[in-house]
């Protein structure tokens, strides 16, 4: 998974808030706004994000595998 490294990584928050929005079950969106919650140092809402999305269903074996990853780095 790409982690955002910008200087604006704050600016993806409001995008992802936005998808989240519209799709409560859109795992992805919750695992990537975790990673930049986490890289924030925003470690709780991070965690909370990682494990909301690791606990949704009906995703592609991809996905799953990129969720899991993100994940393990920032929960377990």
């Amino acid at each position: 998974m790409t982690v955002l490294t910008s200087p604006n990584i704050a600016d993806a928050i409001p995008l992802l808030d936005r998808a989240i929005e519209l799709d409560p079950n859109f795992a992805m969106a919750c695992s990537l706004r975790g990673a930049v919650l986490y890289n924030l140092l925003e470690v709780k809402r991070a965690t909370d994000d990682a494990a909301k999305a690791y606990a949704l269903s009906g995703i592609s074996e991809r996905e799953k595998l990129r969720i899991a990853a993100l994940y393990y780095w920032n929960v377990e």
